[in-house]
This record gives C-alpha cells, structure tokens and sequence, in this order.
C-alpha cells in the first residue's frame, strides 16, 4: 500500500520475529505431546547486511531509495527473486569494506590493512548476524596484526576465532 504509513509498515514487517509452536506426538500410547516454542527469525536478522544498507540509507541517503530497498525487501517474500534487493544492498554499501561480491581474502598480505570489515557469525536458522562492535573491534584487531587467531567474549558466549581456517 503506497503511502505515508508505507516504509514503517515495511520495517515492522521485515523487523518481526514471529513465534512459532510445534507439538510432536508421543510415542508411547496416551504419553504427552512434546512442544517445541520457538521464534522465527526476522527477515533483517536473516539477512543483515540489507539492514545495515538500509541504516545506511536513513543517515545519509533519500527516503525513495530506501523505499526502493524495502519494496525489494518485500518482492523477496513474494517472489523468492533478490536481484533487485542485492543490486540496491550494493549501491548502498558501495563504500563499506568487505562487502563486495569477491570473497575476503584474509591472506592478502596486507592488501586490506586500512580498510575495516564487518565480521559475522553463522547463526543458524537465525542466518548471519553480525559481531557486535566490541567483537568485530577484537577481530579487526587480530587480522590487521597477522594474528592466526584471537578470543573475545560477548553476551553469547567466549569465542575463539581461527582466521588461519577462513
């Protein structure tokens, strides 16, 4: 629906994190269901580097392209088809390092040394989320230095990051 309400509808939309319940039979006759509760994750946890294009966006860029990006956001949902969302994503982070289409190559002596990536995690069903700032501060730190390997802990959990295995 186009309109003044449209982009905050698309940003709840693409922000929700819907619960889910599953109630698994018994095997044994008359024995409890098991039920798995659970919460879905949202379609920017899934897929976070549009979120930060879209963050990008609403600093410095006009209000058309990031509707341009959330109505691509949602054509996703409908469609299955990205290209348009991953053409966009990549204009709006055309100046962020690491976040070209060639893979990162942490061996490239020295190649990237001024530039700073943002590192991210595999989560799962969760997708890729990305290292909270203090995190991604310690993984910067190691890469530049040549470390083949560092530690950090966040609100997850202590972490050992091997850049000799990426």
């Amino acid at each position: 629906r186009p309109g003044p309400d449209e982009e905050p509808r698309l940003v709840d939309a693409l922000s929700e994190k819907k619960p889910t319940r599953k109630e698994i039979e018994s095997t044994e006759p008359g024995g409890a269901p098991t039920v798995i509760e659970r919460t879905l994750p949202s379609f920017f946890d899934f897929y976070p580097r549009v979120k930060r294009a879209y963050d990008s966006l609403k600093k410095k860029g006009p209000a058309a392209a990031r509707l341009e990006l959330l109505r691509a956001c949602e054509t996703v949902l409908t469609t299955g088809n990205a290209d348009a969302m991953g053409k966009l994503v990549k204009a709006a982070l055309a100046g962020e390092a690491g976040d070209a289409a060639a893979p990162i190559d942490v061996d490239a002596d020295g190649a990237d040394d001024d530039a700073t990536f943002r590192w991210q995690a595999d989560g799962g069903s969760a997708g890729w989320m990305d290292f909270d700032d203090a995190s991604n501060a310690v993984a910067e730190r190691a890469r530049k230095s040549g470390a083949t390997e560092t530690r950090f802990v966040n609100q997850y959990g202590s972490y050992t990051l091997k850049l000799d295995f990426m």
